[in-house]
């Protein structure tokens, strides 16, 4: 999805004053902006970073740790 989703923008953002006329009346709402096309991939990339750091051993531990249930 990552090789794909910036060519699909600029696709999407050259094409947008074309549609935009056509598909708003139908749709009754318009096209996303840029900022919102470039949400969901910042968000890609605030993840990838979020994976380095937890698998890094040298800077993330994990450890299990229950707690019997009181009756």
């Amino acid at each position: 999805m990552r090789k794909l989703y910036k060519p699909f923008q600029a696709v999407s953002t050259a094409l947008r004053p074309l549609v935009e006329p056509l598909f708003r009346p139908v749709a009754g709402f318009s096209l996303p902006t840029k900022e919102v096309m470039d949400a969901p991939y910042e968000f890609y990339e605030q993840l990838e970073a979020l994976e380095k750091i937890l698998s890094d051993p040298t800077i993330t531990s994990v450890r299990l740790v229950t707690n019997p249930e009181k009756w």
